[in-house]
């Protein structure tokens, strides 16, 4: 099989060279719109999850409060029982009334990994480049007036702003990742000490109800 030979004109190659560089253009542009997209719906869910990771910690807080109030109910009951056991002695006062804070206030939340990384952090820049620029036709200026040469250079560089934006919202998704990743670690920690101390605090209730002093008195007030 005898090879072909291409027939295309200079113009006619710098003119394909020029459509593929377009090509790739509106490729990375549409890269940079989803990662774009992607850091919005991320922040909103770290956000969402951050808030989440506060409601689990009044949670925590508020059985804290529970179990002081069980403390203070049984020395309470502990000092009927020495009342009625032996009368005329002094009140143990084991321990004060609790005084528990007007609201909880959850711990500083880190910052949200919304701002754009350090301009030095190009980590996929010259990867990505080097995979646009594989993908185009190799040409040769000849006459800085022409518009096609234009149009190519000017869409290079546009490539070039493109991939420095996309390669920052790569970075910024990492690193709301990582953020999303250490929030829900803790919140699995928190998980696990609110079900035991909700263990605790039922032990203790029900210690609470069946002292002997209120199982005493208790048909008094029915």
């Amino acid at each position: 099989m005898g090879s072909t030979s291409d027939t295309r004109t200079t113009a006619e190659i710098y003119q394909e060279a020029a459509d593929t560089n377009d090509q790739v253009t509106h490729g990375l542009r549409n890269a940079l719109k989803i990662v774009d997209d992607t850091r919005d719906v991320q922040a909103t869910t770290l956000a969402e999850v951050k808030k989440q990771g506060e409601q689990l910690g009044e949670i925590h807080a508020s059985l804290g409060d529970v179990q002081e109030d069980n403390k203070y109910a049984q020395a309470v009951l502990d000092d009927i029982g020495c009342l009625c056991w032996c009368f005329g002695r002094k009140k143990s006062n084991k321990l004060q009334r609790p005084v528990h804070p007007p609201a909880y206030k959850p711990p500083g939340s880190r910052q949200s990994p919304g701002a754009k990384p350090n301009s030095n952090q190009k980590m996929t820049r010259n990867d990505v480049k080097n995979q646009v620029g594989s993908n185009q036709t190799q040409t040769t200026k000849s006459s800085p007036d022409d518009p096609v040469l234009k149009r190519i250079e000017d869409g290079k560089k546009e490539q070039d702003t493109l991939i420095d934006q996309i390669a920052s919202g790569v970075d910024v998704l990492a690193q709301g990742a990582k953020a999303m990743k250490e929030e829900l670690a803790e919140q699995d920690k928190m998980i696990e000490m609110t079900e035991k101390k909700t263990d605790d605090v039922n032990y203790e209730t029900k210690a609470t109800v069946h002292h002997p002093a209120f199982r005493r008195h208790i048909k008094n007030f029915l």
